[in-house]
C-alpha cells in the first residue's frame, strides 16, 4: 500500500496533493483456499513460528493445514481463492512523511506500521493460522512484495 504513494508521485502528482486527498491505500492479493474436504493437519514449521514471534511452546498450540488433494478439488488441494490485504490509513503522521520531498516507500511503511498498517504477509499469516490457506501460498504471494519491510522479518 505505501507503494501507491510513490507510484502516484512517479505519475507526476505533487506530494501535497497526494497528502491532502489520499484517505487510505489498499494492496491486495489472492491466495488459494485450502479444500475443506481434504486439507490435512501439519505442524507449524519452526521458521514460520519464529517469523510470527511465537515461542516453541506457543507454536505447538497452533494447527495449520496443508493441501492434500481429492476428487472435489481435482487433486490440487485447493478450492477457490481468498483475499489478503494491506490497508494503510493516511494518518497525520503518514501525511507528514508523504509531504517530504524525495520520500521513499520504506519511510512511509515504517511510519504507517507504527500507526496500524498490517502487511500483506501479516494478513496472510492470519489466514494461515485460521486454517484457510497454506504456508506455501502465503509465501508465494508475499515474498516479492514484503521482502525488505516484511512484518515477518521484524
Amino acid at each position: 500500500a505505501p507503494g501507491a504513494v510513490i507510484r502516484m508521485a512517479n505519475l507526476g502528482i505533487e506530494n501535497f496533493l497526494i497528502a491532502s486527498s489520499l484517505v487510505c491505500a489498499v494492496a491486495q492479493r489472492l491466495v488459494r483456499r485450502l479444500c475443506p474436504e481434504c486439507r490435512e493437519e501439519a505442524p507449524l514449521p519452526e521458521y514460520v513460528a519464529d517469523q510470527l514471534g511465537l515461542s516453541r511452546q506457543e507454536a505447538h498450540k497452533h494447527t495449520i493445514y496443508r493441501p492434500q488433494g481429492c476428487d472435489l478439488c481435482y487433486n490440487t488441494g485447493y478450492a477457490g481463492r481468498l483475499v489478503i490485504c494491506e490497508v494503510m490509513p493516511v494518518t497525520p503522521e503518514v501525511r507528514d512523511v508523504i509531504l517530504r520531498p524525495d520520500t521513499q516507500e520504506g519511510e512511509i511503511r515504517a511510519v504507517a506500521q507504527k500507526h496500524g498498517l498490517r502487511s500483506l504477509r501479516q494478513s496472510g499469516l492470519e489466514k494461515l493460522l485460521a486454517g484457510e490457506t497454506s504456508v506455501e501460498e502465503v509465501l508465494r504471494v508475499t515474498t516479492a512484495n514484503d521482502t525488505a519491510e516484511s512484518a515477518i522479518d521484524e
